[in-house]
């Protein structure tokens, strides 16, 4: 499928872009990927060069501009172009609105809004040279809103508006933009939290129960719809704000359905 294919993941050691890494190197693209956690990155490009795979791990800090401009560059040397971009990497700070600090709102929008935004914009002359395509994982809360997240909702929104701009400014290029938004995925941060509950088992169950599936989605599963929409499969497809939540956001009460 990415064959002879450059992609940049960031966030790209866990979760969901851990995922996006393995997946775009199984079905044949070259993949640098980045984090701010350089041991943890190391290790896993250890284990996909083992396995076979061509990947680059970068580290990087996605709140400065200029480690991003270097990554661009970097892999551009290093590959001699960029076909993709998954823009992965964000933070989530769960607080009522009126607890959130202005440190708090700088840091949600610098990591989950401007830096898509500093990928997107230093990618662009790459990718237009390769008729690429960007993938921005976003989140339904862009869509529905959140208890205790309005910011990191916040973000998620304008990453959804963002993607839709750029489909529309870079259409004839062609450079395809798209966003997925997952529901409750099983990563490591959503381990954590629901770790730190009262009652870890019936948070989870909980959080299965509010999708429609009646379970969490796997990293995995984002990971393929990323690689449909970066591929060719999906040459018609740009602006798209794909739903990917379990049937989280649908018009149903989770607590009248038995499974």
């Amino acid at each position: 499928m990415f064959k002879d294919k450059v992609t940049i993941i960031t966030g790209g050691t866990s979760g969901i872009g851990g995922a996006c890494t393995r997946i775009f190197a199984e079905r044949g693209s070259k993949v640098v990927f980045t984090s701010n956690r350089r041991e943890e990155g190391e290790e896993y490009e250890k284990q996909l060069l083992k396995n076979g795979y061509d990947c680059k791990f970068f580290e990087c800090d996605v709140v400065n501009e200029e480690e991003i401009i270097q990554v661009i560059h970097e892999t551009v040397s290093k590959y001699g172009k960029v076909n993709h971009i998954v823009n992965n990497a964000g933070v989530h700070i769960s607080k009522m609105m009126d607890e959130y600090t202005n440190e708090d709102f700088d840091r949600l929008f610098t990591i989950n809004v401007k830096s898509y935004f500093w990928h997107m914009k230093h990618a662009i002359p790459y990718l237009k040279k390769e008729s690429g395509s960007i993938v921005n994982i976003a989140s339904a809360t862009g869509k529905v809103g959140q208890y205790a997240g309005s910011l990191y909702a916040a973000t998620k929104g304008a990453v959804m508006s963002l993607t839709k701009s750029a489909a529309l400014d870079y259409a004839r290029s062609p450079v395809r933009v798209n966003a997925i938004l997952p529901g409750f995925v099983d990563t490591p941060l959503l381990q954590n939290w629901i770790n730190q509950q009262a009652d870890p088992e019936l948070t989870r169950k909980f959080l299965g129960k509010n999708q429609a599936i009646g379970r969490l989605t796997a990293p995995e599963e984002i990971a393929r719809l990323a690689a449909f929409l970066a591929s060719e499969d999906a040459s018609t497809v740009t602006g798209a704000i794909v739903d990917a939540d379990g049937g989280a956001t649908l018009d149903y009460s989770p607590a009248t359905i038995e499974y």
